[in-house]
């Protein structure tokens, strides 16, 4: 029996939306339910990511984009993985994790600042496991999923997302946009 994992992208600035699962869900919701991505709307080619033109938002990033760092990370982190091209995905999806933990340390002042890099850290994680799920590196999704969580306990895809890889770690993955 061949198992087919969906993915959809979320785009929204505040970089979480969505149905939450409850804990009543069931295990058959959870497995049929996609692993979720994040694009940094407005900035990077976002909204080329947002509407599955991957090609040629990793070409117009890459060409001439150099702008936040953040935001050209985490998006060609999503459309490379989306595209398959794991070899440069990985260090697109390292690249935002390491610039959302830099941006942590020392603790920005300011509420919302922290809120922002608690939110980054939670999403360049949550990224990178389904990134590594894709893959075929459940153990490593689980690792970064569990890390996603605890740096952010208010974002839902993160948790969606450990929960979905638990339940089927291993099978053949398709991945699918929707939109």
């Amino acid at each position: 029996m061949k198992h087919t994992t969906h993915l959809i992208v979320i785009v929204s600035a505040l970089l979480s939306t969505g149905a939450v699962f409850t804990q009543q869900a069931s295990a058959s919701e959870v497995a049929s339910a996609p692993y979720e991505m994040v694009v940094v709307d407005n900035r990077a080619s976002g909204d080329l990511v947002s509407r599955g033109e991957f090609e040629s938002a990793v070409n117009r990033i890459t060409s001439r984009y150099t702008g936040y760092p953040f935001a050209t990370a985490t998006n060609l982190c999503t459309a490379l993985s989306l595209l398959g091209n794991f070899d440069k995905a990985e260090s697109h999806c390292n690249e935002a994790v390491k610039l959302a933990n830099r941006s942590a340390v020392p603790a920005p002042k300011s509420w919302k600042a922290r809120r922002q890099a608690t939110s980054h850290q939670s999403l360049a994680y949550s990224n990178r496991g389904v990134f590594r799920a894709l893959n075929g590196d459940s153990s490593g999704a689980e690792k970064d999923f569990q890390a996603a969580i605890e740096h952010n306990t208010n974002l839902h895809a993160p948790a969606r997302n450990l929960a979905r890889v638990q339940l089927e770690p291993h099978g053949p993955i398709v991945a699918k946009v929707n939109h």
